[in-house]
């Protein structure tokens, strides 16, 4: 379903520019899209260059999330890690593709390594954290498979991802 207004023009099968994506999820912030009935609030690009709808999270899984990113940011200052945890309104750029975990985990030798232009948007060389965590609820989605290749995919180990867990909150 094509949206189109004087910002923004959305259409799946359309390739995006890192400019028009940042663009749109900048729109997103003040505006309210649906897709299917079901409510946006940002889009990740895949490595194709296609926007890929990322839905509101849900009460029942946000808890969960906020608990682990705290638990994860307890033991960063525990174990004086100096790295940096992120939800997942922190993304950065992976093999062509914006990812954005519920939960991850960047050390200090990546974090400080990278760039004003790689911090602040998502140009620059693509990095990868070392632990991310994926929050899904199982029975709102039949398909186990694909969830699990959500988090365990052919990009993220190669880039440097040494930990994945996805979680069930149920």
């Amino acid at each position: 379903m094509p949206l189109s207004n004087p910002t923004v023009d959305y259409a799946p099968d359309r390739v995006y520019t890192l400019k028009e994506f940042d663009r749109f999820n900048d729109w997103l912030k003040t505006h309210d899209f649906e897709i299917d009935g079901t409510a946006v609030n940002h889009f990740e690009r895949d490595a194709k260059g296609r926007l890929i709808p990322m839905p509101q999270t849900t009460l029942d899984k946000e808890p969960v999330v906020s608990e682990i990113a705290r638990q994860v940011g307890n033991w960063n200052i525990h174990a004086q890690q100096n790295g940096v945890v992120t939800t997942s309104q922190g993304g950065f750029r992976l093999g062509g593709a914006i990812r954005a975990s519920d939960i991850a985990f960047i050390p200090k030798e990546i974090y400080r390594g990278l760039t004003h232009e790689q911090l602040s948007t998502f140009h620059g060389p693509p990095f990868c954290p070392t632990f991310a965590v994926e929050v899904e609820i199982f029975q709102k989605n039949n398909n186990e498979a694909d969830l699990i290749a959500k988090l365990f995919n052919q990009t993220n180990f190669p880039a440097g991802l040494e930990l994945g867990w996805m979680v069930d909150p149920i």
